[in-house]
């Protein structure tokens, strides 16, 4: 099993190696949360013409509005982030030994530590 706690042996960033590792994270993020976005504004504007219809808009108008609009509650949030540790089990294969600090394992090794 592969676990992301960090050794004390490890924990020497040579040669800026966290820097270039988060630059690469904080890319693979942004990708990923742009294609979310995207999946997210196309299923709003297939509710709004299923739903709604009742207005001329135009495209960039409808999806600018499905940014923003949605506000949750704490009670509906928590919930949200539930539904994600599931997924993230599910889907990925990915069990939280512990949220904080929070500690992820997995049968699949995603970084090989040197």
């Amino acid at each position: 099993m592969y676990c992301n706690q960090i050794l004390e042996e490890y924990d020497e960033d040579i040669a800026g190696q966290r820097a270039k590792d988060l630059d690469i994270l904080f890319k693979h993020e942004k990708e990923y949360k742009a294609d979310r976005i995207a999946e997210d504004m196309a299923h709003y504007v297939m509710l709004w013409l299923k739903y709604f219809r009742k207005e001329n808009i135009s495209y960039d108008a409808l999806v600018n509005s499905s940014v923003d609009e949605i506000n949750f509650t704490n009670e509906e949030w928590r919930s949200i982030i539930e539904n994600s540790k599931i997924i993230l089990n599910k889907k990925y294969n990915i069990s939280i030994v512990s949220c904080n600090p929070l500690i992820l394992s997995s049968d699949v090794p995603f970084k090989k530590m040197n």
